[in-house]
């Protein structure tokens, strides 16, 4: 089964961007430029996935941006930040 989760994108002072998928806890990922880091946290992504055979139900971005907990606990500025959506999935 596949599903689309947001990615919310964080630039970073010293270059490079932050990809973190909310409704997967601990993943997040850095890159070069935006497709990098959303090809290196997808891949984590997926890592955790496999671990636990589990796919998250995911959120919508207006559910993500509500969650001031989670953006103040990484830093996150929402004036800055950049959603994208990613596919993840288990075979069935």
């Amino acid at each position: 089964m596949i599903q689309h989760y947001v990615v919310v994108l964080a630039p970073q002072g010293g270059g490079g961007w932050c990809a973190h998928f909310p409704d997967i806890p601990g993943c997040r990922a850095m890159g070069d430029g935006i497709e990098q880091a959303i090809e290196n946290s997808s891949r984590e992504a997926m890592l955790r996935i496999e671990r636990t055979h589990e796919l998250p139900v995911p959120r919508s971005q207006s559910e993500i941006r509500a969650d001031d907990v989670w953006a103040r606990q990484r830093g996150i500025d929402w004036s800055e930040a950049v959603f994208a959506q990613a596919p993840l999935g288990v075979q069935g």
